[in-house]
């Protein structure tokens, strides 16, 4: 099913470039829920004629993998709804909706202890293809990014991170050394645990460091293809060695005109 992991990068990638205007959110949220909807038939093709190896590799589909791409439909379809109901003067309509979701946590209370528990017995009925249920984690965890869009409404800054003041610090290093120390990150595993995709990592360094890389993979292929792939890396390892050197000589010094004086 590698071509779920695709469709998620081409949605995400899709995403970084509709921005939502805090004024009128709802034009840029329809744009996103059109892409989504294009990819999820691609999925949903490929999903059919799909025949999984095992139980097993059925249910961590289902169960962990799918819910990736789902979440962002059920978020989408949800925000657009209360982005269209919005009145106008009204101030605490964000808190009102954040209090209705009780109603739902109580509808889904079972699924969603499930979900939080990481429990496993009642996997191969949730989580198969025919399961009427199978979507269940990708609507939880768009509640949970839910509740986050609300709960940031009802703060002074505007809608998405991705709108926020711009950061004062701008990466002054080479594409290609952009490029390898994301990799690296990704690789290592660093943050998130690892559950963060290399197209996400580049959306938010990117944002930090005032870099405008399109297209990640592109330069991930074009260092791999170099002969020495992890030059910047080992550039980094030596800085490190001679930062050490350095301090050494400097204490050194320091315990020499220390003891000179007694």
């Amino acid at each position: 099913m590698q071509k779920l992991y695709t469709i998620v990068e081409r949605f995400e990638e899709s995403c970084k470039q509709l921005l939502i205007d805090p004024l009128f959110p709802h034009v840029e949220i329809k744009q996103k829920l059109e892409v989504y909807k294009e990819l999820y038939n691609e999925l949903t093709i490929v999903e059919t004629e799909y025949i999984f190896i095992n139980i097993e590799e059925e249910i961590k589909y289902f169960k962990n993998d799918r819910p990736e791409f789902l979440k962002y439909g059920f978020f989408y379809e949800r925000i657009n709804e209360i982005e269209k109901n919005r009145p106008l003067g009204e101030k605490k309509y964000y808190k009102k909706v954040l209090k209705n979701m009780k109603k739902e946590f109580e509808l889904l209370k079972d699924n969603i202890l499930y979900f939080r528990s990481g429990g496993t017995e009642k996997d191969q009925v949730m989580f198969s293809k025919i399961s009427p249920d199978n979507h269940i984690f990708g609507l939880i965890k768009a509640l949970y990014m839910v509740e986050k869009y609300l709960i940031d409404k009802d703060k002074i800054s505007p809608v998405q991170e991705v709108i926020e003041s711009p950061s004062p610090l701008k990466w002054t290093g080479s594409f290609n050394q952009y490029t390898e120390l994301l990799n690296g990150i990704d690789e290592l595993k660093v943050i998130n645990n690892g559950n963060v995709t290399l197209t996400q990592l580049n959306i938010h360094f990117g944002k930090m460091l005032n870099v405008n890389v399109r297209d990640i993979h592109a330069g991930t292929n074009e260092i791999l293809g170099r002969k020495e792939p992890a030059r910047f890396g080992l550039s980094l390892v030596d800085a490190i060695y001679n930062k050490k050197e350095q301090l050494i000589e400097k204490d050194i010094a320091r315990r020499k005109k220390s003891s000179s004086k007694r």
